[in-house]
């Protein structure tokens, strides 16, 4: 337990963890002002609350008995979202730097020639195209960002403090979102090609006990096989061949290729619900804005557990 909460408190104070912190406030607040049944299942437990507990939201001053008004329920709902949105911007006010730093390296690592033995070539076919898929969707999510930051001044709503007019603000937000959009594409191809790469480098069964007695009887009959080639071998299926011909568990690469696949599919999945998002604002996913408040959610949380797992391997590391 303790252990659990140190995780816990590692994931807010970390900078990811508590942007998707209010990441996932962002879309609940989104799906409750989007939808009836949540909306009303809200209103009906803030009159649950105590007359002090309601504020604003219960109605005129010391009314507190009253209902809370839905119209103003709402617009505080909306409020909310915008003030998370404004919020999370600030721990991504310069993640420009990071993707385009990494887009670079993958550029330069594409460079570099692969060895010849490094695996099957297929596998390694596949890798290389989702490297070059890389470079483009850490590009087209730098320009996201860069664009995005370049906004950060009229987001603020200060007056006199703006570096773009509100006609070009709101054509620079659609342009980002357009990059995202092809970012979220590349992730989704890359994570695809990856998984293929995995499964493509799965290794050969080695020879059962059955097969190397038939290879063993024919050859005999040419007289060149050593009798004592099969001594000690069980046949086992858990046994088998790697790209370069080397002995490994199949079992092992079967748990170690079940984790990637995982880790993999879960990203690839991530980033096809997240196209919504920008999908809806550039025009292209016809989606409202419950929906999009739903994708928001599953992929905070999907995304959130690699930021989760690795703060509990930081404690884990820090308690030894």
């Amino acid at each position: 337990m303790s252990q659990t909460f140190d995780q816990f408190v590692r994931f807010t104070t970390d900078a990811a963890g508590l942007e998707r912190t209010f990441r996932l406030f962002q879309s609940i607040a989104q799906i409750l002002s989007s939808y009836t049944i949540p909306f009303e299942c809200l209103l009906f437990l803030l009159a649950c609350l105590p007359a002090s507990a309601l504020g604003g939201a219960g109605g005129a001053g010391g009314a507190g008995r009253n209902p809370p008004d839905a119209a103003v329920t709402g617009a505080v709902l909306v409020g909310l979202r915008v003030k998370f949105n404004v919020a999370r911007r600030y721990f991504r006010l310069f993640r420009f730097l990071e993707s385009f730093g990494a887009a670079q390296k993958a550029y330069a690592s594409l460079s570099v020639p692969s060895k010849p033995n490094s695996g099957s070539g297929s596998a390694s076919a596949l890798a290389r195209r989702a490297l070059w898929i890389d470079v483009f969707g850490r590009t087209f999510n730098g320009m996201y960002l860069l664009l995005e930051a370049s906004t950060f001044l009229d987001v603020q709503r200060v007056e006199g403090l703006a570096l773009w007019s509100p006609e070009m603000e709101a054509v620079i937000t659609v342009e980002g979102q357009r990059f995202w959009l092809f970012s979220l594409a590349c992730g989704v191809l890359a994570g695809l090609f990856r998984i293929a790469d995995v499964l493509a480098s799965a290794p050969v069964p080695a020879p059962t006990l059955g097969e190397k007695e038939g290879e063993a009887k024919d050859g005999d009959d040419d007289g060149d096989v050593d009798e004592k080639s099969g001594d000690g071998e069980d046949g086992d299926s858990s046994d088998r061949k790697g790209p370069k011909g080397e002995q490994i568990d199949y079992l092992a690469w079967k748990r170690e290729a079940r984790s990637k696949v995982s880790n993999l599919g879960r990203r690839v999945v991530s980033d096809a619900l997240d196209i919504t998002l920008p999908g809806s604002i550039v025009g292209w996913v016809p989606a409202s804005t419950g929906t999009v408040g739903l994708a928001m959610f599953v992929t905070t949380v999907l995304t959130s557990m690699d930021i989760w797992e690795r703060c509990g391997r930081e404690v884990a590391s820090g308690n030894k």
